[in-house]
Formats: C-alpha cells, sequence, structure tokens
C-alpha cells in the first residue's frame, strides 16, 4: 500500500471516530419542537459560571476552568420534545471541549454527551475515574471497621467501576430538581 492510502484510511477512521460520540443527537440547528421556556430553563441552570467549573470537574478533571459559552440546540433523535444544548468548554492554555446536554420536554437535562475535545492527555472522564478510585480505596480503608460486609462490597464494586459520567448526570439532576 501506497502513503497515500494509509493517509486516507487513516483520515476515515479518525473521522468515524470522531464522528460516534455525536451521533445521538442530530446535526440540525435548533430546529426542534421543545417549548421555549423548556430551553430557556435548561439554559439558565446550565451557563452559569459555577455550573461549568462543577462540569469541567467531571469532564476534566483537576483543567483550570477558563470559561464556557452556549454553541448550538439540536434536535434529539426519535424524542420530537427533547432537545440537546451544545456548549463550548475552555480549559487550561487551549483545551476546548464541546459537550451536549440531553433534555427533557421540561428542560429538565438527563444525558450528557461529550461531542468533541482536542485534549490529548487529559481525555474527558479519564482523571475522575482514576480519582474515584483512589480516593474511593482510601475511604473505604478508613471506614472497614464501621462497614458491614455488604456495604464494603457495595462500596467495592462503586470504586472498581468508576463513572464519572454518570455521576455528572445524576448531580445535574439533583441540582436542577433541588433549584441549586
Amino acid at each position: 500500500m501506497n502513503v497515500i492510502t494509509l493517509r486516507a484510511i487513516r483520515l476515515a477512521i479518525l473521522s468515524l471516530v470522531l464522528a460516534i460520540p455525536g451521533l445521538l443527537a442530530n446535526r440540525a440547528h435548533a430546529q426542534t419542537s421543545a417549548d421555549q421556556k423548556a430551553v430557556d430553563r435548561a439554559d439558565a441552570f446550565l451557563k452559569t459560571a459555577k455550573r461549568g467549573q462543577d462540569i469541567l470537574g467531571f469532564v476534566h478533571f483537576g483543567a483550570q476552568y477558563k470559561g464556557h459559552t452556549y454553541a448550538e440546540s439540536r434536535a434529539v433523535r426519535n424524542q420530537p420534545a427533547h432537545f440537546a444544548l451544545v456548549y463550548k468548554f475552555n480549559w487550561e492554555q487551549d483545551g476546548v471541549t464541546d459537550v451536549a446536554f440531553l433534555c427533557d420536554s421540561k428542560g429538565s437535562v438527563y444525558e450528557v454527551q461529550v461531542l468533541k475535545t482536542n485534549a490529548v492527555f487529559q481525555q474527558p472522564y479519564a482523571l475522575a475515574n482514576a480519582s474515584i478510585i483512589v480516593v474511593g480505596n482510601v475511604v473505604l480503608e478508613a471506614l472497614r471497621d464501621q462497614l458491614s460486609q455488604e456495604e464494603a462490597q457495595r462500596v467495592r464494586q462503586f470504586i472498581d467501576n468508576p463513572n464519572a459520567r454518570g455521576l455528572l448526570e445524576i448531580t445535574l439532576r439533583l441540582q436542577q430538581a433541588l433549584g441549586k
């Protein structure tokens, strides 16, 4: 195979890999049947700097938050009243990550998707998941005498299967439901 063919194959594979996270959200701009009050509710919840810092703490744990801005709205496939709000997160010196927040017909966030990032070493959720393992083991060891065997096993399951994205989604749902 010549060099041009190898480059074309690599480019095609890279394009496919980069496209996969966005498959669940349509590429159409803002053409949703979502109620504007729901969109405004979700945006008011997501747009604050404090919320942006919290979200970045899950997506790129330990990275310095440099701000986030609304980028676009998208329709959610097979969910006519649902919508996704996409925000561009800036972090560290030149880090940029686009994150879509899928919302129901009331504007409640129920899923988070990283659409693209220029991260090389600090991939989304990787350091947060690693920190769950480290801190979880320390906490488990410190509380070992106070936990029943069943409780210790449940904690061990959370440590062995860290899910920073799932924790982010639960955190956002709770904060939004509690009005925080």
